[in-house]
């Protein structure tokens, strides 16, 4: 695996031990659109068209564990066999870390076409918040989502740079 979904596998299980840190409520569909969204802006698995744990859901199609059960790539089905989403958010967090495990190893480090403005994003996102766990409060959870709509509007602006610029 690369470098950098190696820090991907890291952050999903940071985002999954402590969910309130990241997201509103810290509700299993929230804990799962964060990382969609880091994923898929990141591309930290390729083109998958909008989803960007699909190789996860995959991979869990694929799993004879679940072969005569629940369609556990459907994430609505996965939280529906769970009585909490904290319950839900562990058992995704411990499949998720089965998956990382058989991403074969590259030596490709960062140069997944990662633009250095990307790169940033992904790094302020995720990384400094990781490293400060323990300091976050209530008024740092409220900067936090103001920096969060911040993020989401230069994504939006480097999503339209991007279809631009592809023209």
């Amino acid at each position: 695996m690369s470098l950098r979904q190696k820090r991907f596998c890291q952050s999903v299980q940071g985002v999954c031990k402590r969910p309130r840190m990241y997201t509103l409520n810290g509700t299993f569909g929230e804990v799962l659109a964060t990382l969609e969204w880091v994923a898929q802006g990141a591309r930290i698995f390729g083109h998958h068209g909008h989803h960007g744990l699909h190789p996860f859901q995959v991979w869990l199609t694929e799993d004879p564990r679940f072969a005569n059960d629940i369609n556990f790539a459907d994430f609505a089905q996965f939280r529906s066999q769970f009585s909490s989403d904290e319950d839900a958010i562990k058992e995704f967090a411990r499949l998720f870390s089965e998956f990382s495990k058989t991403l074969p190893e590259t030596d490709d480090e960062i140069s997944l076409n990662l633009s250095e403005t990307e790169s940033l994003l992904l790094k302020n996102l995720l990384s400094d918040t990781l490293a400060n766990a323990s300091a976050i409060s209530e008024d740092a959870s409220q900067a936090f989502s103001h920096i969060r709509r911040s993020l989401d509007v230069e994504l939006n602006n480097l999503a339209i740079a991007k279809d631009i610029y592809d023209k």
